[in-house]
């Protein structure tokens, strides 16, 4: 069968004894190190990206999921389907599609936007400026009880699907979490954490790319 065949096989070759991996990691500061770019390339609507550097992380157990959940409600009050920001984006041509993440690990950690625009500058001027509102953070009792609320319903409604299951618990492993932990991660959430979490955003921390289409603009 074909395990054996793979294990006659292995059994033939001679391996260097095994010497495990150091991993260096850049202490950087918080500061971009370009603000800003841009390219053309073969595509119909401008396409950009915006992003907040934030500072490296030491964390412990399912700290990196907490901030992750933190960061969905965040976004998700201030630039959501169901946001005043993000009917004013429609209203005024800012976008065709929007979407946005916080990513981190050990490496890096940062906040995404990534849109598509006709209006790329007014687009990422709009976004700036919201940015730095979020410094004074704020939301009311009944909107964030009912975020958190939506936060749990979809991550609930995920546990459904086995694939969701098997590469979130492999990838938040690996990351010193357990996806099983999500619910009470989500109920310990606080209005400070999330105000704790937009104290890192800053103009020094902001950088966006934008390609354009080769014949216009």
């Amino acid at each position: 069968n074909t395990f054996k065949i793979i294990e006659i096989n292995q059994n033939k070759k001679t391996f260097l004894s095994f010497k495990p991996l150091k991993c260096k990691y850049n202490l950087e500061t918080q500061k971009v190190n370009r603000k800003s770019g841009s390219s053309h390339m073969d595509i119909v609507i401008p396409r950009v990206s915006l992003a907040v550097k934030f500072p490296l992380f030491e964390f412990e157990e399912d700290e990196m999921l907490k901030l992750e959940c933190i960061s969905k409600i965040i976004l998700e009050y201030k630039f959501g389907f169901s946001s005043p920001n993000y009917q004013y984006m429609l209203d005024e041509d800012l976008i065709v599609g929007l979407s946005y993440t916080f990513m981190t690990d050990k490496c890096a950690s940062f906040l995404k936007f990534t849109a598509n625009s006709y209006n790329p500058k007014p687009f990422i001027n709009f976004i700036k400026e919201e940015l730095n509102k979020m410094k004074d953070f704020n939301i009311d009792v009944n909107s964030f009880n009912n975020m958190k609320k939506g936060l749990l319903g979809s991550y609930i409604k995920a546990f459904d699907n086995v694939e969701f299951v098997a590469t979130d618990y492999i990838d938040y492993k690996f990351r010193n979490s357990n996806i099983f932990n999500i619910i009470d991660i989500i109920n310990s959430i606080t209005l400070e954490d999330l105000q704790n979490f937009c104290k890192y955003i800053n103009d020094d921390s902001i950088s966006y790319y934008i390609i354009k289409p080769k014949s216009k603009y």
